[in-house]
């Protein structure tokens, strides 16, 4: 969420060839609220190719994510109300799990999940895109009692989109239908894992 005051006026939410007019205007001058959410849940499906070996492991498998990109403009003197832009997506990906735990009560594993689609054939648009996601946990856990795990977690995550989009939608375009976008982010945690 970021606070800006609009130089020009800005129109959103106005869509070429839709009969409903849903646009709405800031006129210039105008303090801003403006919020960008990407939240998503996770489905992930694991089979262990490993059978039934008794230390390790290892799982390869599928992940269906669903996204929701949502941009949210706010007038601060709430003359203008609120304008919502919603983006609700299906993104497929690979998934590996793995685990291996020794006699002495050390147990590491890996969690990964990843795409890589350079197509308009997996977002049904009718433009090319370049679209990247990985998300890649670590983890070291070691086993005091048989109710208490000590464990220290590496998880990384990141992402790319690149393209250039024929749609005329003017909340999100600029001069520009190109558009690239970025993220990894690495968060390192530790803590205790009480089994009752």
């Amino acid at each position: 969420m970021t606070n800006v005051t609009f130089r020009e006026d800005v129109t959103v939410g106005k869509e070429e060839g839709n009969p409903v007019d849903t646009a709405l205007t800031f006129a210039a001058g105008t303090p801003m609220e403006l919020t960008y959410s990407f939240p998503f849940y996770r489905f992930s499906y694991t089979y262990d190719v490993l059978g039934k070996h008794e230390h390790a492991t290892l799982g390869l498998g599928l992940v269906l994510q669903i996204r929701d990109a949502s941009i949210r403009f706010k007038a601060l003197d709430d003359t203008k109300g609120l304008f919502v832009s919603q983006n609700v997506g299906l993104v497929p990906a690979l998934a590996i799990y793995s685990s291996y735990e020794f006699p002495f009560g050390l147990r590491l594993s890996a969690d990964i999940a990843g795409s890589y689609a350079s197509s308009s054939f997996f977002n049904g648009a009718d433009f090319d895109f370049t679209g990247s996601i990985l998300d890649a946990s670590l983890r070291m856990g070691y086993t005091v009692k048989d109710e208490l795990e000590l464990f220290g977690n590496l998880r990384f995550f990141g992402g790319t989109a690149e393209g250039t989009s024929d749609a005329e939608t003017s909340w999100s375009v600029s001069s520009y239908n190109y558009t690239k976008n970025n993220i990894a982010a690495l968060t390192v945690s530790v803590g205790a894992l009480w089994s009752m």
